[in-house]
């Protein structure tokens, strides 16, 4: 997995993400967010097969008889 440097891109995801959540971080904190930000984003992206884009999710049945 190669992974790309933080972009001005990665910044405002971030900081998006800690505005929307209202989350107060400290500066050191904020710098490995961001770090590690385009690391997140290559794992996530990695779930995300292109064979189950349209695919429909599962049946859920319950564990009881009759409920």
């Amino acid at each position: 997995m190669i992974v790309q440097p933080s972009t001005p891109a990665d910044k405002l995801a971030v900081d998006t993400i800690l505005g929307l959540a209202q989350l107060p971080v400290a500066d050191d904190e904020y710098e490995r967010l961001l770090r590690n930000y385009p690391i997140l984003r290559s794992q996530v992206a990695a779930l995300r097969i292109p064979e189950a884009r349209y695919a429909l999710p599962a049946d859920i049945y319950s564990a009881l008889e009759n409920a």
